[in-house]
């Protein structure tokens, strides 16, 4: 069999779109690891940003607003043969798609527009669970992996915050580009069967945990998952206003009027749930910076903590600077 048509049969069997562009294939890991990189470099540079990629060197994606760069996690392609296979590779280009979106279209600070929009007026129309979360939170700050602290309040404001802002950017990357859109579903169909939940059960639970109402909220909203049949009062009312402002912030395009819609979100969310049991860890970078941040747990960088969130208790980059 020749070496074209062997590769034709590998593309074949694999089904993986990133199969189709790259033909520089290797054995040699080293080269195979500056193919997938500058494959990512070259799409985001499609898609009209001046960032350059590179990889992470940790299980974490981000952007760095300061310095232009994507930096992706390395994590997909960790320890897997090479040629590496196709659909790792399109994992690690629907992060690149993703950060590539927040490059061009989110704004930095979300933390400081959420935290001022606390301490206004709105205040006093809020629920009274939140507020007094809000409260107790300025009085027991977390570490915010800077060496300063955080309103835990506040954290868990900007995850929901990260939720829309993900709608907004994976429905308009797949509008104006549909491969990079295909590639970030597959990303997160991949990151949706490392975590499997029981939502039928979550759905028709009475007063089930905040944070398994938000896991139900983002397999919806962000992984495709069909809103249970059946659910409780609570539940279903609760999935209607946060639907309702998914659609709002998809079709909201300023970056600080998303910010904004955070608010109204958690103000749902601790109205109908005001148990929290298993809060989102701190995230690093809580406070100032540019980067965005795509992975598990802490990530790096300082700033606009976006990336992909997964359903999954503290998500992955839930936060300012992931």
């Amino acid at each position: 069999m020749s070496q074209a048509r062997g590769e034709v049969m590998i593309k074949m069997k694999e089904k993986s779109l990133s199969g189709f562009w790259r033909h520089d294939r290797s054995e040699d890991r080293v080269m195979e690891l500056v193919s997938v990189l500058q494959g990512a470099d070259n799409l985001v540079g499609l898609m009209g940003s001046d960032l350059r990629v590179t990889w992470s060197g940790e299980e974490v994606s981000y952007t760095d607003f300061e310095r232009h760069i994507v930096a992706l996690d390395y994590g997909p392609v960790k320890g897997k043969g090479t040629p590496f296979p196709g659909a790792r590779v399109d994992e690690v280009i629907g992060y690149a798609a993703h950060e590539g979106g927040h490059c061009i279209w989110s704004q930095p600070g979300k933390d400081r527009t959420i935290s001022s929009e606390m301490n206004s007026q709105r205040y006093n129309t809020l629920s009274a669970s939140l507020k007094r979360a809000w409260h107790a939170g300025r009085r027991n700050p977390l570490p915010d992996g800077n060496g300063g602290t955080i309103n835990p309040v506040l954290a868990e404001l900007c995850r929901i915050q990260n939720i829309l802002e993900d709608a907004y950017i994976d429905h308009h990357v797949a509008v104006k580009w549909e491969v990079l859109g295909e590639h970030i579903r597959i990303c997160r169909h991949k990151l949706a069967e490392q975590r499997p939940f029981d939502f039928k059960t979550i759905a028709r639970t009475a007063r089930p945990d905040r944070n398994e109402v938000l896991n139900l909220w983002i397999a919806v909203s962000l992984f495709d998952y069909d809103l249970p049949g059946r659910m409780s009062v609570r539940v279903r009312r609760a999935m209607t206003s946060l639907l309702d402002l998914t659609a709002r912030a998809i079709a909201c395009h300023n970056g600080q009027q998303r910010h904004l819609m955070a608010v109204s979100a958690a103000d749902v969310l601790f109205r109908e749930f005001p148990t929290f049991a298993t809060p989102p860890p701190p995230q690093a970078g809580q406070g100032q910076g540019q980067g965005q941040g795509q992975g598990q747990g802490q990530g790096q960088g300082q700033g606009q903590g976006q990336g992909i969130p997964s359903p999954n208790g503290g998500g992955q980059a839930g936060g300012e600077a992931a």
